[in-house]
C-alpha cells in the first residue's frame, strides 16, 4: 500500500508571499527531504531558479556544495539575506 510521504510537511502547501516576499517559497523540511533523497554528502547541487534560497540553504545544511542563478534582482536580494541569516545562526 502506498502512502503520502509528504503529509508530515504542512508548510509545503501554505502560501508564503505575504510572509516571505516570494510566491513559491518552499518549506525547509521539504527541501531537506528532496536534497537528502536525491544526492549524497559532498555532491554539488545546482539550483537554476534560486528564488528565496531555500534549496541552497538546504544543500549547505546537508553538507552539499551549492550554486544557483536567479534573474529577478528582488529575489536575489531576498535569497542573499536569507542565506546570510542562516550562515550567521
Amino acid at each position: 500500500m502506498v502512502s503520502n510521504v509528504w503529509a508530515d510537511i504542512t508548510e509545503a502547501s501554505q502560501s508564503s508571499i505575504e510572509r516571505c516576499g516570494h510566491p513559491t517559497i518552499k518549506a525547509q523540511k521539504l527541501c531537506d527531504r528532496i536534497i537528502q533523497t536525491h544526492s549524497n554528502e559532498g555532491d554539488i547541487i545546482f539550483v537554476p531558479f534560486v528564488g528565496s534560497g531555500s534549496e541552497i540553504i538546504s544543500a549547505i545544511h546537508n553538507n552539499r556544495k551549492a550554486f544557483g542563478c536567479e534573474i529577478n534582482k528582488e529575489y536575489c536580494k531576498l535569497a542573499k539575506e536569507k542565506m546570510k541569516k542562516f550562515l550567521n545562526d
